[in-house]
């Protein structure tokens, strides 16, 4: 079976489990997430691995789809954009990087922020997806290379509430698998502030 059709899959059993079905509840995470693309670059004379380490500032809407006592199925973009310093390794040269990430994700949320009214002390989600992510950087001014990697991708997490401030702070990782030439394989790390 495909990953397209585990995960729609997935999908249907979870919201097939959620006990109330609701008005699309608006909910959004503001933080920052660290991750690494490592691939083969190909060009036309020869082929390399490449690691690439990218940090964003990150800003997640999503949309509650179905809600329980305790539970909710969510579709949200926790988008990220950033910019940073590369050294080349092989040139000895210093540039600038500026990236990307776009993913587009669904969550099975339990306890904590998972839905606006749930004050509990603790909770977690756990989902899929696709992403985009476009990476340009720059040596010394002179040349400009870019990569780009899109593929499905899984994620889980934990979340620690805060109920007397009505916030709660989110760690999560996800992995992606690139499905361009390059085949870049991502993992990354993410800390949100649920508001």
């Amino acid at each position: 079976m495909s990953i397209k059709k585990l995960s729609l899959l997935a999908a249907i059993t979870i919201a097939c489990t959620c006990t109330k079905l609701s008005a699309q509840t608006f909910m959004h995470s503001i933080g920052a997430n660290i991750s690494v693309m490592s691939g083969t670059v190909k060009t036309a004379s020869s082929s390399s691995s490449e690691s690439i380490m990218l940090t964003h500032v990150s800003y997640f809407p999503r949309i509650l789809i179905t809600e329980g006592e305790n539970n909710s199925l969510s579709f949200g973009l926790p988008i990220g954009a950033g910019v940073g310093l590369t050294t080349d390794t092989y040139n000895s040269g210093s540039g600038v990087f500026w990236s990307f990430d776009v993913p587009a994700v669904i969550d099975y949320n339990i306890g904590v922020k998972s839905t606006p009214e749930n004050d509990s002390r603790f909770g977690g989600y756990f989902g899929a997806g696709f992403g985009y992510t476009f990476v340009n950087w720059t040596y010394d001014g002179k040349s400009t290379s870019n990569a780009n990697s899109y593929g499905p991708l899984v994620r889980a997490g934990m979340r620690f509430g805060f109920p007397s401030f009505n916030q709660a702070v989110s760690v999560g990782m996800y992995y992606k698998i690139g499905m361009e030439t390059s085949k870049f394989k991502t993992i990354g790390f993410n800390v949100l502030v649920d508001l």
